[in-house]
C-alpha cells in the first residue's frame, strides 16, 4: 500500500484541528489519498473532546478560542497540548489499515504506534479494557486508559480519539514527550485547590511519557521518523512524503477561520 506522510510544524489548535478535518473531508469525497500526519502544537494548547462541557475548563484556558483552547471533532476527554508528538490517521474504512469495528481499527493503529516505539527502543503494550465509569466521571483524560490505547509499564503514555462518517475513518492521539499535568489541571475546574492537587497526583501516576521510557529528552524529528517507520513496518506501507493539496489547504484555512476559532464551535452553543 502507498500512503502520504505529512510531517508538520508546530501550529495552533485550531489549524491543527482544521487541517485534520479537512483531510478527512477528502477522504470522504474522494480527493485526499489516506495519510498519516505527524504535528505539534504552538502555542500550548487545551483541547476538549467534541461533546465535552466547555465549563470543564477554566476561564483562563478558555481565554481564546482556537489558540488557548480548541474543541475536537472527536470524542474523549480534556487535554493539554504541549511538549508532544501528535499523530493523525485519515483514510476509508475500507482500507486495511483501518478496516473493521471502531476497537479493530483503534488496535490496528495501536500495533502501528507499538512499531514505532519499538524503533525508539521502548517496549509498550495495548491497555486491557479501562475502567469506563471514571471516564465518564472525570474531565481529564488521564483518568484511565480505554481498549487499546499504549502503555508502558502500566500507565498511559499515548491517548486517542475517533471519528468516523461517511465511509472514512479520523483517528488521532497524543505521544507524550513531557507530562503535562501541571498545565491541564491548572486548566480544570475542580471545587477546591485540594481537590486539584489530588487529580493531579492521581494523574501523574497514570501516565508515563517517552522521556521516562527513554531515560533522556527525545529528539522530536527523530521520534516522528521512528513512528512513521512503525506503520510502514506493521502494516507494509510504503510512504511518499507529501504537502497539503491546494484544495485541502483552502478546506482547512476556512475550517480553521469559521469553525474551530468561532465560539459557537467552541462551545457548542
Amino acid at each position: 500500500m502507498r500512503w502520504r506522510l505529512l510531517l508538520c510544524g508546530p501550529q495552533s489548535g485550531a489549524r491543527n484541528m482544521a487541517v485534520d478535518e479537512a483531510l478527512l473531508q477528502g477522504v470522504q469525497e474522494g480527493t485526499s489519498t489516506s495519510t498519516l500526519r505527524l504535528y505539534s502544537w504552538a502555542p500550548g494548547c487545551y483541547s476538549v473532546g467534541r461533546f465535552q462541557k466547555a465549563s470543564d475548563l477554566n476561564e483562563r484556558a478558555r481565554a481564546v478560542p482556537g489558540e488557548s483552547w480548541v474543541r475536537r471533532p472527536t470524542g474523549g476527554r480534556a487535554l493539554y497540548h504541549g511538549p508532544e508528538l501528535t499523530y493523525s490517521v485519515t483514510a476509508s474504512l475500507s482500507d486495511d489499515g483501518v478496516s473493521g469495528t471502531v476497537l479493530q481499527s483503534y488496535r490496528k493503529v495501536a500495533e502501528a504506534l507499538l512499531a514505532g516505539l519499538m524503533e525508539l527502543g521502548v517496549a509498550a503494550r495495548l491497555a486491557p479494557r479501562g475502567d469506563a465509569a471514571r471516564i465518564r466521571t472525570s474531565p481529564s483524560c488521564f483518568a484511565s486508559p480505554s481498549d487499546s490505547e499504549v502503555l508502558w509499564q502500566g500507565r498511559k503514555l499515548i491517548g486517542s480519539a475517533q471519528q468516523r462518517g461517511a465511509g472514512a475513518l479520523l483517528q488521532h492521539g497524543s505521544l507524550l514527550l513531557q507530562s503535562p499535568t501541571a498545565e491541564l489541571f491548572d486548566g480544570l475546574v475542580f471545587a477546591s485547590i485540594e481537590q486539584r492537587e489530588r487529580a493531579r497526583a492521581e494523574g501523574e501516576s497514570r501516565l508515563a511519557t517517552l522521556t521516562q521510557a527513554l531515560g533522556n529528552s527525545p529528539d522530536p524529528d527523530r521520534v516522528a521518523c521512528a513512528v512513521a517507520r512503525g506503520f510502514e513496518r506493521c502494516w507494509r506501507l510504503e510512504f511518499e512524503r507529501g504537502c497539503l493539496s491546494e484544495h485541502e489547504e483552502e478546506a482547512a484555512q476556512v475550517l480553521a477561520r469559521e469553525k474551530y476559532r468561532q465560539v459557537d464551535w467552541c462551545y457548542r452553543r
